[in-house]
């Protein structure tokens, strides 16, 4: 039953994303490589700084 379940819903997001790019003006992906230093600067922006070692007295 799960194989069944997962094939069914594959097939059912494939075909509305097929419905999707032929009806609707979507941009095309960015390659890999671009996504991922899109997503590295992005979460640098958002990076909290490390606490350093305390110096206890």
């Amino acid at each position: 039953m799960g194989f069944f379940s997962a094939a069914l819903w594959f097939a059912v997001g494939m075909y509305a994303g097929i419905y999707i790019d032929q009806h609707y003006q979507v941009p095309n992906v960015d390659e890999s490589k671009e996504m991922i230093n899109k997503l590295r600067e992005f979460l640098e922006q958002y990076k909290k700084d490390k606490p350093g070692p305390s110096k206890g007295s």
